[in-house]
């Protein structure tokens, strides 16, 4: 708690999955208000603090996005009497629908659905049929635009030969065969290593090698079709037969099973992707572009059908609260901008949510990063930004932001109505006579600004997944809500809640020897670099665990 400017518990969005769970947290939150003015009865704060518990934003996302839907019903021409549907009358409305929609298609007998409904029903039953256009229905609904997302699968399918490599879901897959080449190299350069020993194998270096190097020609290939020319190419050299008495079976066996592995990997590569040519997976593609075209056409017929039934009984189900919380709260093509060069993922999250990304690019002076102002608020007049995000710590330059530059950047977001998320998860990590800055201390900014930390960089459990949100102005927590709804981001898990709990309650021991430890690495490849690479320029570190490096 910052004793200078204390936060109202009112003030914060705490966000779980049930309401029971919303009830645990508020009883423990009230507990530790409790036990806190027991240690300090005279502290007005925690008193006021145990009053306001009563109202604080404890709750589920669900509850929270109808709140929002209630507010502004009127943006959406929702009718303010609607009501939440149980799931039994959901169901019945959804069956209703797609029968008298298909019955009405079989009338029409368009050449279209009739061949599509050959291909997925089955005998005189249609089960097979709606079970398909409603489970693309529900998975489309998990996008912030569920036709826009529809009708660019329906594009995918219209692939040309020449650009096949350039479609998007082709450069999806040719990253997801790299990966897997990159799987069998390292099960390969395993088994060559255990060659190496003193009673290794040896015999079988020379195929592993071999192997190797095949391997790594293909990982160079660019596109689609040269991975096709080359992983259909494979000769995979025969292990020695030779004898030696010196080595030992079972490293033997073992360099034998790293291989075998390795050669599945790649095996299945060829079975899954490589079965056909390019060519002739486009034609395919396009072959089957009218069937995807046709359920395309099925599922926002009945998307339109059932929220036409919805209207008309005045009910809304929790997709609505999701997808009508999107509308009311969020827009398109907003500008958004970043301190670049940054983290690959932010640039991604904004790109991903169809806004407009706007870099800002940080001044090098001899490997040191400093902010640019002048740029930053150029740009954001220039472009009409509505938010900005933060990385304090800075990953990659290592910046630790002081204290008057953060409040430099803010008065410029304030001055321009200029919303910001800062993303603090390298808190923990500081070197030297830094010291980091939560933004949120920095002065009244708390109606612009959402703050973003977790344990999962300070203490390695990243696999927790687990984070917290600090929100403290109540129309940003309603906007942030529909956000992370829009992107299926739902919420932790009990594991990562006890981890951090664990982490945080007697952790410091272990991060004293990590900060250790990442000083020392920095300070070994800072060393080894001025010795081999002296053109390399390595960015000061002052937080985090990454080293910067620029030639």
């Amino acid at each position: 708690m910052d004793e200078r400017d204390p936060l109202d518990v009112d003030r914060l969005l705490i966000v779980t999955f049930t309401e029971a769970a919303a009830a645990e947290m508020k009883e423990r939150i009230r507990d530790a208000i409790e036990n806190a003015l027991e240690d300090t009865p005279g502290n007005v704060h925690l008193q006021r603090q145990a009053t306001l518990i009563h109202s604080a934003r404890i709750t589920t996302i669900h509850s929270f996005c109808l709140s929002v839907i209630r507010e502004h019903f009127h943006a959406i021409n929702l009718d303010p009497g609607f009501r939440i549907a149980e799931e039994g009358e959901l169901k019945l409305l959804r069956q209703d629908v797609l029968e008298e929609m298909l019955e009405s298609c079989y009338d029409e007998g368009t050449e279209a659905f009739l061949e599509f409904a050959e291909k997925f029903s089955t005998g005189r039953s249609d089960r097979q049929l709606e079970e398909v256009i409603l489970q693309l229905y529900e998975y489309a609904g998990s996008y912030p635009q569920p036709e826009k997302w529809l009708n660019a699968c329906v594009d995918n399918y219209q692939v040309e030969n020449e650009h096949f490599s350039d479609a998007g879901f082709v450069q999806i897959l040719i990253e997801s065969i790299r990966q897997n080449l990159q799987g069998a190299r390292i099960l390969l350069n395993e088994a060559l290593h255990i060659c190496e020993e003193s009673d290794g194998p040896y015999l079988y270096a020379e195929a592993l090698e071999a192997d190797l190097m095949m391997i790594e020609t293909m990982e160079k290939a660019e596109t689609f079709e040269a991975f096709y020319g080359k992983i259909n190419q494979i000769a995979w050299k025969r292990l020695s037969a030779k004898k030696d008495e010196t080595i030992d079976p079972e490293k033997k066996e073992a360099v034998k099973m790293l291989r075998e592995k390795a050669k599945k990997m790649v095996k299945d590569l060829q079975e899954t992707c490589f079965y056909e040519t390019p060519e002739e997976l486009a034609e395919d593609l396009r072959n089957t572009g009218s069937t995807m075209e046709e359920l395309v056409f099925l599922v926002t017929t009945f998307a339109r059908l059932f929220a036409e039934k919805k209207r008309s009984r005045n009910v809304i189900d929790f997709q609505d609260m999701e997808q009508f919380a999107l509308q009311i709260l969020t827009e398109e093509n907003d500008a958004v901008i970043v301190n670049t060069p940054v983290y690959y993922p932010f640039l991604d999250a904004v790109k991903n949510n169809h806004r407009n990304l706007i870099c800002s690019d940080l001044k090098n002076e001899n490997g040191e990063y400093s902010i640019d102002f002048d740029d930053f608020e150029k740009k954001i007049t220039d472009h009409q930004v509505k938010l900005f995000i933060l990385c304090s710590p800075h990953n990659p330059a290592g910046r630790v932001w002081k204290k008057e530059e953060l409040k430099r950047l803010f008065e410029i977001c304030r001055a321009h109505q200029v919303y910001i998320i800062s993303d603090e998860i390298h808190q923990d990590l500081v070197f030297g006579e830094n010291k980091h800055i939560p933004s949120l201390s920095t002065g009244e900014y708390d109606d612009i600004m959402v703050s973003i930390v977790a344990a999962s960089k300070t203490f390695n459990i990243a696999g927790a997944q687990n984070s917290m949100v600090i929100i403290p102005d109540e129309k940003l927590q309603e906007k942030w809500d529909a956000y992370v709804k829009g992107n299926r981001v739902l919420g932790g898990n009990a594991f990562g809640y006890v981890a951090a709990q664990a982490a945080y309650a007697g952790g410091n021991e272990w991060l004293t020897l990590d900060l250790d430890q990442i000083e020392e690495n920095y300070q070994y490849l800072k060393a080894e670099l001025a010795e081999k690479l002296p053109e390399a320029v390595v960015t000061p570190l002052e937080g985090t665990y990454l080293c910067w490096i620029k030639s």
